[in-house]
């Protein structure tokens, strides 16, 4: 018995990713998958939820199994991807010793032995979130690159808002304008206008203001009565209400836990069918639609600095840094 007690080990795998790449799933959970030396699933796996990084944009999945020594010869893990199948695949595996050890000199062996694996690993850790980390210092600058220039559709307004050069507020008073067919005529969203390309990428000032729509949706949504917002209705959009629900409205609507962004930047990407939203001040992601519109669809920005008070949102300027 002692020698079989010697003999089991955890064996851990971890996975450090791109809230944006193709790895992250919609909700960002790849699936883990253990399979022993004949690919067969090993089902007694325990996978972590996924934690996120002070960054922001990085998360880890941590995966592990107890297993015998003499089982350990071809154990793999790989990372499967929704609709991408196996997306990495990986033998090299962090061995840790369970706290069965009943002598010194197995102890000392097998010190030498996992230490320097286990340097090693911190080492690859280490080198996979500085790219990682380099990768998402690089992405705002490359989405720059996709800057559109977008100015606000007056025809489409809400007659209680107020349209100023890039500059959209709600006016209670008095209307602006008569309701017509291209017109929201109850919530008070305005439409975008910005040329067509396969990517695109926009900025909006939201500050001091409590309750505030964004996003993007189809050229030929609905536009009369109250609207059910989200991506199975043509719109993908997060919302700010009350000053602190910043939510992600998706086809289950998602609270979000981060701040709340004075400036949100807005990147669509009809080759990857997304839709991301990011904190324009720090660059750290605020929510990404996987699901979102082909470039049949023909989306359009939207806009809303909704009902509770005057303080307008604007659309920013950007001053594109060369990559």
């Amino acid at each position: 018995m002692e020698s079989l007690i010697h003999k089991l080990c955890l064996l851990t795998f971890l996975i450090v990713f791109d809230a944006t790449s193709s790895v992250a799933e919609q909700g960002g959970v790849p699936r883990m998958l253990w399979t022993d030396r004949n690919g067969k699933e090993i089902t007694s796996a325990e996978t972590e939820r996924p934690k996120q990084k002070e960054e922001g944009v990085l998360y880890s999945i941590t995966s592990h199994i107890r297993i015998w020594m003499e089982q350990l010869e071809g154990v793999a893990c790989a990372v499967m991807s929704k609709g991408k199948g196996t997306i990495l695949e990986s033998a090299l595996l962090q061995m840790i010793e369970e706290f069965y050890l009943s002598s010194m000199p197995d102890l000392v062996y097998r010190s030498e032995c996992i230490i320097p694996v286990f340097l090693a690993l911190v080492c690859i850790t280490a080198s996979v979130l500085y790219v990682l980390h380099q990768r998402r210092d690089a992405s705002v600058p490359t989405m720059e690159q996709s800057t559109v220039d977008v100015t606000l559709d007056v025809d489409t307004a809400h007659p209680n808002l107020l349209i100023d050069g890039k500059t959209v507020r709600w006016i209670k008073e008095t209307p602006q304008r008569l309701c017509n067919e291209k017109t929201f005529d109850e919530d008070p969203y305005v439409l975008g206008i910005m040329g067509r390309a396969w990517r695109a990428y926009w900025k909006v000032n939201v500050e001091k203001k409590d309750d505030w729509v964004l996003g993007v949706t189809k050229k030929t949504v609905n536009r009369k009565g109250q609207l059910v917002l989200s991506p199975a209705n043509g719109f993908w959009v997060i919302r700010l209400s009350n000053g602190g629900r910043l939510k992600a409205m998706d086809d289950k609507e998602h609270v979000l836990d981060k701040d709340i962004p004075d400036e949100v930047a807005i990147y669509l990407d009809y080759k990857e069918n997304k839709v991301t939203f990011f904190n324009a001040e720090d660059a750290s992601l605020i929510y990404s639609f996987t699901n979102g519109p082909s470039y049949e669809d023909e989306v359009r920005p939207l806009f809303s600095p909704w009902n509770n008070d005057t303080n307008p949102i604007t659309i920013l300027s950007i001053v594109i840094t060369k990559v």
